[in-house]
């Protein structure tokens, strides 16, 4: 760049580069959106789809509409919400007290505590192993399978003791010759000036929460615990099982209100519709949250 005066005057050089990085960012854009539309072009589309691109050929909502109204989606949605919120306040307690109690250098053990967090990310214990666990535990179809055994992730954890290695040791000796308890200091002291770290580990492990459905699959899937299938379980099950969609278009004309809008929409379109529904939640939220996921990130990077 040059500086002429009051004006500043961009090289020819740097002009190309504007324009070249915009038009591969505006394409890059476009190559990850595509997917997604022509989802959402289906789900708004009637039975025909032949050359169906991103935009809709015939406009219904009549798909949507059925999924909105259909008990089980409802239920799922509902499960869905209170799994993400209950399940990541749960982990942020959890994995905040964790990296709390390790960044105490009077703590013994330490290194082996260490150790033990570690092993399991290289030695995974398998489905049969945890199902025995968990059955021990007697949480096995029950909405507690859905939040406790992802309360703990070595990683995060690693960045929340990192960034509470970085907040100066002032505050807890200023804190301990008041009196102050080691769960004052804690809770009251170092968690206020964590809040950054915090709220970004919690919208990490909220989208894991949201977005998990393998959970359901493997210890919440039997007939009896329908009650705590998750919407994307459900999208699953619409996808692989045609059955499941016949118990969903059941009663069809009774909740769209007559065969002329039961006609517009098929499996293919219900299917889409669900995709839609589950995944707009975090699609809105994203680009609000978008800076504490970036400052995760970069904290997450950061060497002892």
């Amino acid at each position: 760049m040059i500086s002429k005066g009051n004006h500043i005057k961009t090289s020819v050089g740097r002009r190309i580069f504007i324009v070249c990085n915009t038009l591969l960012m505006v394409l890059l854009c476009a190559v990850f959106l595509s997917p997604y539309l022509n989802v959402l072009a289906q789900a708004l589309n009637d039975t025909d789809r032949e050359g169906l691109g991103i935009i809709p050929k015939n406009f219904t909502l009549a798909s949507v509409s059925y999924m909105l109204q259909y008990d089980g989606i409802i239920n799922a949605f509902i499960v869905t919400v209170l799994r993400t919120l209950i399940g990541s306040v749960w982990a942020i307690i959890v994995q905040y007290a964790a990296a709390y109690a390790l960044t105490q250098r009077q703590l013994w053990g330490k290194k082996f505590v260490l150790g033990l967090f570690i092993l399991p990310m290289f030695i995974s214990p398998g489905v049969v192993a945890n199902m025995v666990t968990y059955q021990m535990l007697r949480i096995v179809n029950t909405f507690w399978v859905l939040i406790l055994p992802s309360a703990f992730f070595f990683y995060n954890m690693t960045v929340i003791r990192i960034y509470i290695q970085s907040v100066s040791d002032s505050y807890k000796e200023a804190a301990r010759l008041d009196g102050a308890s080691e769960f004052n200091i804690m809770f009251r002291i170092y968690m206020p000036l964590s809040v950054p770290i915090i709220a970004t580990v919690f919208l990490w492990t909220a989208v894991m929460y949201w977005n998990d459905w393998s959970t359901n699959l493997y210890y919440a899937s039997s007939p009896r615990s329908e009650r705590l299938y998750c919407l994307q379980y459900i999208i699953q099950l619409m996808q692989k099982n045609e059955n499941y969609m016949k118990s969903i278009t059941e009663g069809a004309d009774h909740l769209t209100g007559g065969l002329q809008e039961v006609a517009k929409m098929d499996s293919e379109s219900l299917k889409a519709a669900g995709i839609v529904i589950s995944s707009l939640p975090m699609l809105v939220a994203y680009p609000f949250l978008q800076k504490f996921f970036a400052k995760g990130v970069s904290i997450g990077g950061v060497k002892e």
